[in-house]
């Protein structure tokens, strides 16, 4: 199971289906965050500035997936975490499934839809539509 997660707490939400279903399932996680780049115009900062950051959010990012490890294992959940960075965060999602033994995706929706979703696109409507397996929504609360 894959579970693409953002680092903020309404991608978080899908965590208690994700660890019950695993353990119904007894499959492998796969926490994957991936860091967009985005091309940042400033006068202030610096190609060491600009890779400093980056690398300050790798780490972080890396570090919070680590304690989701550390939490599924606890329950008997294998459970690995993976940080990669893309201009896409889709686009890098289906090609991670597409290289690594997926079989569901399962993450949590920003509860969009209509003309916002159109203007604003859609991860997960993304990987519903180009996904060659099944993807699990989990509509967060509070959206």
């Amino acid at each position: 199971m894959l579970i693409p997660l953002d680092g903020s707490a309404l991608s978080k939400q899908v965590l208690p289906y994700a660890k019950q279903l695993a353990i119904r399932l007894g499959c492998n996680v796969t926490f994957l965050q991936i860091l967009e780049l985005k091309l940042v115009h400033s006068y202030e900062l610096d190609m060491a500035g600009a890779a400093n950051m980056v690398r300050v959010a790798r780490e972080e990012a890396a570090r919070q997936l680590d304690l989701l490890v550390q939490e599924f294992g606890m329950a008997g959940i294998k459970a690995t975490a993976v940080v990669k960075q893309d201009i896409d965060a889709a686009d890098a999602i289906l090609q991670y499934i597409n290289q690594n033994a997926i079989d569901l995706i399962t993450m949590t929706t920003h509860g969009r839809s209509g003309f916002k979703q159109i203007i604003l696109g859609s991860i997960a409507n993304r990987l519903v539509q180009s996904s060659h397996v099944p993807v699990m929504l989990v509509r967060p609360e509070n959206v």
